[in-house]
C-alpha cells in the first residue's frame, strides 16, 4: 500500500513510521532527518515544488496524510494554505484515495482563522471529489527534542543559556501528544477506515500545566532561571478546548486513548536533546575556527605561526622544569597542529623552526655545534619534524582535494540530475498518455460498432459521406476527398466549406500522377506520406466494390500528430467497413429491385428453403 507523508513531517522517526504503517511503501514529501532506505521501503523527496506535481502523476497513492504547522505550538511558518490547496487539486487525479489532514486542536490569533479556513477547504474538497475519502483528525500540539523548529527544543536551547521565559500564563494547561500515542491511533484508524466525512478530536486527559511544566523542565536541565511573563493570571485563563465536554468517539470506536504525558518524557527528551547537539555543537565551533584561519591572508597566516611559535617555546619552557611534562614534545605539537591546520608548505616551515629552536637550545646547554652536525644520531629530531609536517601536510592537502572532488562530482551529480529529471517529466508525460489511451480503449469498441451502424444504415452514395464524415472527425480534417476511379472525377458528398487545399485537389487531382500511391492501394494497403513528400497527401485509402478498386479516399493533408500507426490501423479499418456496407447496400438494392420487397431474415430463410426443395 503505497502511503504519502506531507506537510510538517519533521517530527517523524522511523519507529513512527514502523508502528503506524507496517509493510506499507511510504513517500515523505517535506523537511525531514530520515533518509530513503529501499530496505524499509522509504522514498523521501526534497521540499521543492516543482516536484509536487510529477509526484503525483508518477505514483497512484492509497493513503495520503498532510500534517499541518498549525502542529508544532507557538508556530510562525506561512505559505500551508497555498501548499494545501495544490496538493489537493493534484490529489484529484487519485482514484479512491483515504485523506487524513492531521491539524491542531487549538489554535491562537490569527492561527485560528488560518486553521479553519483549511479545514474547509478539505471539506469542499470532498464534496467535488467524491470517489475520495477524507477525515479530520485535530490533535494536541506534538513536541521532538530533535526537531529544530519544535518548542522543546527551543526550551533547550534557551535552558542551556541559563534562563527560560514562558509566555503563558501559569494555570494555563499545556495540550501535547507523544508521537507513539499518535502513531498507535493512526494505525487503529487506517484498519478500520470508513468512507465517512468526519472530523475526530483527539482528548487530552492529563491536565498539565505551564507551572508544573516549568518546574519539571527545570529541575530537569538545572536551569537557574525561570520566569513567566503573565505570572498572576487567574483560573480562567485555562484553554476552553479542555473545559469543553471531550470527545469520546476515539475511545469508543477504536479503543484508543492517550497513555504518556509530557511530564513523563521530559527526562528521555532532554537526554536525547544532548546526544544530538552537545557533539555537533562543540564539532561545529571546531570546524568554523579551522576555517577562519584558513581564509586569512598569507601575511596574517606567518603572524599567527609566529605567535604560536612563541607560546609553544614559552609552554616548551615552563614545563622542561617538571619532569612529568618532559615525555610531551610541545615542539612536534606545535609541528603537528600547523601542518594539519595550514598545511605542507606552512607545516615544513614550522619544522624548521622547531629544528632551529631545537639546535639552538643544544648550544645553549654546552653541546658542541660541530657533534650535532658530524653525529648523525643527532639528526633523528631534526628529520622527524620535517617528516611528520610532510605527512600531516600531505593528509590535509589530500583532504582539500577531496573535498574539491567531491563538490566536483556533487555538481556533476546535480547536472546529471537535472537530466534525470526532464527524462522523469517525460517518462511521466508518456505514462499519462499511455494510461490515457488505455482508458480511450475502453471505449473503442462503442465507437466501431457506432461507426458499423451509421455505415450499416446508409445506402448507396451516402455511405461514402458518412465515412467522409467520420474520417473528419477522427482526423480532424476538412481535407478529404473521393475520387471516383471508374468515372475519374471526385464526387461532391458534403456541401461543407472547404479548405483552399481541398478546392485545388478537387480542381487539380490526378491520380495516375502518383503511382507509388496506385500501387500501394491496389495491395490493400493505407499509403501514408511517411517521408512528408511535397504535393503529396497524407494518407490515400482505396475502397473497392465488387473486388475491383473503384473509389479512392484522399485525405490531403492533418497535423503533425495525427500521422502514427493508431491512424493508419484506422483508416484500415474504416475502409473494410466501407466495402462491406457498399456490398451489402448493392445486394440490398438487388432485391429490392428484383422482389420489391426490402429484405428479411424471414425473406432469407424462405429462399433458402426454395432452392432446397
Amino acid at each position: 500500500m503505497k502511503t504519502l507523508l506531507i506537510g510538517n513531517i519533521g517530527y517523524i522517526t522511523k519507529t513512527f513510521l514502523n508502528e503506524a504503517f507496517p509493510n506499507h511503501q511510504l513517500f515523505l514529501l517535506g523537511d525531514t532527518n530520515l533518509k530513503s532506505s529501499q530496505q524499509m521501503g522509504i522514498t523521501v523527496f526534497t521540499n521543492d515544488i516543482s516536484l509536487e506535481e510529477s509526484i503525483f502523476e508518477s505514483y497512484e497513492f492509497d493513503q495520503m496524510i498532510y500534517f499541518s504547522d498549525s502542529l508544532t505550538y507557538q508556530n510562525d511558518r506561512i505559505g500551508e494554505l497555498e501548499q494545501l490547496q495544490r496538493i489537493l487539486g493534484y490529489a484529484k487525479e487519485q482514484e479512491h484515495i483515504k485523506v487524513l489532514y492531521l491539524t491542531a486542536l487549538e489554535a491562537k490569533g490569527s492561527n485560528q482563522i488560518i486553521v479553519k479556513t483549511a479545514q474547509d477547504l478539505c471539506m469542499n474538497w470532498k464534496t467535488s471529489h467524491s470517489s475520495s475519502s477524507l477525515k479530520i483528525l485535530q490533535s494536541p500540539y506534538l513536541y521532538s527534542s530533535i526537531y529544530p523548529r519544535d518548542y522543546m527544543s527551543q526550551l533547550f536551547k534557551a535552558a542551556e543559556s541559563g534562563s527560560l521565559l514562558f509566555t503563558e500564563k501559569q494555570d494555563e494547561l499545556t495540550n501535547f501528544i507523544n508521537m507513539d500515542d499518535l502513531s498507535d491511533l493512526l494505525f487503529r484508524l487506517f484498519d478500520s477506515w470508513n468512507n465517512d466525512r468526519e472530523t475526530l478530536q483527539i482528548v487530552n486527559p492529563f491536565k498539565v500545566t505551564f507551572k508544573e511544566l516549568a518546574e519539571q523542565l527545570q529541575k530537569v536541565t538545572s536551569c537557574p532561571s525561570v520566569q513567566f511573563s503573565s505570572a498572576n493570571a487567574s483560573q480562567s485563563s485555562q484553554t476552553q478546548t479542555n473545559e469543553s465536554q471531550p470527545d469520546k468517539t476515539l475511545r469508543k470506536r477504536y479503543g484508543w486513548f492517550m497513555h504518556y504525558s509530557i511530564i513523563d518524557d521530559l527526562t528521555d527528551l532532554y537526554t536525547l536533546y544532548l546526544e544530538q547537539h552537545r557533539f555537533a555543537k562543540y564539532t561545529s565551533r571546531l570546524d568554523d575556527l579551522i576555517s577562519i584561519l584558513r581564509s586569512h591572508q598569507r601575511i596574517q597566516k606567518i603572524a599567527e605561526i609566529m605567535a604560536l611559535f612563541l607560546v609553544s617555546e614559552f609552554l616548551h619552557l615552563y614545563t622542561n622544569a617538571h619532569f612529568q611534562f618532559r615525555l610531551i614534545d610541545i615542539r612536534l605539537l606545535f609541528v603537528v597542529l600547523v601542518s594539519t591546520v595550514f598545511g605542507t608548505y606552512y607545516g615544513i616551515a614550522s619544522a624548521f623552526l622547531s629544528a632551529a629552536a631545537l639546535l639552538i637550545n643544544n648550544i645553549i646547554s654546552g653541546r658542541d655545534w660541530r657533534i650535532i652536525l658530524y653525529n648523525t644520531e643527532q639528526w633523528l629530531p631534526f628529520i622527524m619534524y620535517i617528516f611528520i609536517a610532510a605527512v600531516c601536510g600531505f593528509v590535509q592537502m589530500k583532504n582539500q582535494d577531496d573535498s574539491k572532488s567531491l563538490k566536483k562530482e556533487n555538481q556533476l551529480l546535480k547536472e546529471q540530475n537535472v537530466f534525470i529529471q526532464g527524462v522523469h517529466s517525460s517518462i511521466v508525460q508518456d505514462k499519462q498518455k499511455l494510461k490515457r489511451q488505455l482508458i480511450g480503449s475502453r471505449d473503442g469498441f462503442a465507437k466501431f460498432f457506432d461507426v458499423f451502424k451509421k455505415l450499416d444504415r446508409s445506402s448507396g452514395v451516402s455511405i461514402l459521406e458518412e465515412s467522409v464524415k467520420i474520417l473528419q472527425e477522427w482526423l480532424d480534417t476538412k481535407a478529404i476527398l473521393v475520387y471516383d476511379l471508374k468515372d475519374e472525377k471526385v464526387l461532391e458528398l458534403l456541401q461543407t466549406e472547404k479548405t483552399a487545399s481541398t478546392l485545388l485537389s478537387q480542381t487539380a487531382l490526378q491520380p495516375q500522377s502518383f503511382p507509388e500511391i496506385l500501387k500501394t492501394v491496389e495491395k490493400g494497403e493505407v499509403w501514408s506520406n511517411r517521408q512528408i513528400l511535397k504535393d503529396h497527401p497524407a494518407y490515400v485509402l482505396g475502397v473497392r466494390d465488387g473486388g475491383v478498386l473503384r473509389f479512392l479516399i484522399w485525405v490531403q493533408e492533418v497535423s503533425y500528430n495525427q500521422m502514427g500507426l493508431h491512424q493508419i490501423n484506422c483508416l484500415q479499418m474504416i475502409g473494410e467497413m466501407t466495402e462491406s456496407a457498399l456490398s451489402k447496400a448493392y445486394y440490398q438494392q438487388y432485391y429490392v429491385d428484383q422482389l420489391g420487397k426490402v429484405p428479411s431474415a424471414e425473406n432469407e430463410f424462405a429462399i433458402k428453403d426454395r432452392k432446397i426443395e
